[in-house]
């Protein structure tokens, strides 16, 4: 199968999901991702102020797997310069949803080996759970390749994805810190696990979030990689 044939399926993949009934489970109103998304957002803040990324200003910032755009106007609402902001995805529906929620921001398609941009262009790059919805190795190695690429050399990659299988979703191929470190060598990495486990955040968060944040605390429940990068 071609490059042109694993993007155009892994894009056909998200419309069906988004089309489907299971997209619900990804609204902001959703107890359950809701308590995902905020775990998510202070980790992300946390980094930033640790790693001297704080405050946002002018940093230019890439989304990699942008969506319909929620982080970008997410970053925008503290502080990121509209101008700096760029999204980039496979996916034509989701970014023209993006462009009408935030004109003000860049969208680009991308065919998922390429991004758009100079060398060293950004100081900051992002991607959330993008890798573990590309399924050939090829697609994550030139994908982590121009990711690299385009990062400024005191720049900062953050990334953020699935570490442990989910039986409900076979479509997603988790990665370890081991494979991260490969697909980045030579790179600075800084990884740790966040995040309930999904299944077990929507099946806890509708009785209790309470109960979400005290189970997020044993390590063995946690079933996201947050990292972060930066060049060696």
């Amino acid at each position: 199968m071609c490059a042109d044939d694993t993007i155009a399926r892994i894009s056909d993949r998200f419309a069906r999901r988004d089309r489907s009934p299971l997209a619900r489970r990804y609204d902001l109103v959703d107890r359950a991702n809701l308590f995902l998304v905020h775990g998510q957002e202070r980790a992300f803040l946390r980094t930033l102020v640790r790693e001297g990324a704080w405050p946002l200003g002018a940093r230019r910032i890439l989304d990699v797997g942008c969506g319909s755009g929620h982080f970008l106007r997410w970053l925008g609402a503290l502080g990121a310069e509209p101008e700096a902001c760029h999204g980039v995805d496979i996916s034509v529906e989701r970014l023209e949803r993006a462009r009408q929620l935030a004109p003000h921001h860049h969208h680009q398609l991308i065919d998922g080996h390429h991004l758009p941009f100079p060398d060293a262009h950004f100081d900051l790059v992002v991607q959330r759970t993008v890798f573990t919805s590309l399924d050939t190795a090829d697609l994550r190695q030139a994908l982590a390749a121009e990711m690299r690429r385009v990062l400024r050399p005191e720049g900062l990659m953050l990334w953020y994805d699935i570490a442990v299988p989910n039986p409900w979703n076979p479509d997603l191929r988790p990665l370890a810190s081991g494979d991260v470190r490969a697909l980045f060598p030579g790179m600075q990495i800084r990884l740790e696990r966040v995040s309930l486990l999904p299944p077990l955040a929507r099946l806890v968060a509708p009785w209790s979030l309470a109960a979400c944040h005290l189970l997020e605390t044993l390590p063995f429940l946690r079933g996201h990689l947050w990292g972060v990068l930066r060049h060696g």
